[in-house]
């Protein structure tokens, strides 16, 4: 009776001690997952959010990024590149609050992450393909695919992004 108790009890205690140290003590990896999964809720509306839901969501995502950092936007056509301080993610809140009032829903995804850290452990870099699906009135529901390099540092125990290069072609 024993040894069946210890049959089913052994494989519970593996699984409880493997998604346990995942959960409580997550890899360098998957700190910068969650960081991209909570930014990309955030970024996301739904179409019952106000204008408090919505100004709320832009000032935690704002959160995310740590001074100095740079954006760079890319296309066919053009080339921006913008340095920006503590003061200027003011910029960064009056560019996203007329494109999530402009759509009744909006929805950011990370596709293809892959995600590189450096030897010191405090600096990464990520890349893969932002997803954004939203409702227009003309067109419906559709979806823009762009590719994109997030670079991160560690300050404090927790990953901020420092750089990002979006790829609009």
């Amino acid at each position: 009776m024993t040894s069946n108790r210890l049959i089913i009890i052994l494989p519970v205690l593996i699984l409880a001690l493997y998604f346990g140290r995942k959960y409580f003590f997550p890899s360098e990896e998957d700190q910068i997952r969650r960081r991209m999964d909570e930014l990309t809720e955030l970024l996301s509306k739904d179409k019952g959010d106000n204008i408090l839901v919505i100004a709320d969501k832009i000032k935690r995502s704002l959160e995310y990024f740590y001074p100095p950092f740079q954006v760079r936007l890319e296309g066919k056509n053009e080339k921006a590149y913008r340095d920006f301080s503590m003061e200027d993610k003011e910029k960064i809140r009056e560019a996203l609050v007329p494109f999530k009032l402009k759509y009744p829903m909006v929805k950011a995804s990370l596709l293809n992450v892959n995600i590189s850290l450096a030897k010191t452990r405090t600096a990464a870099s990520s890349t893969g393909t932002l997803r954004l699906d939203y409702d227009t009135e003309s067109e419906g529901r559709v979806y823009d695919l762009y590719e994109n390099r997030l670079g991160w540092t560690k300050k404090d125990g927790t990953w901020y992004i420092n750089d990002v290069s979006i790829d609009f072609e």
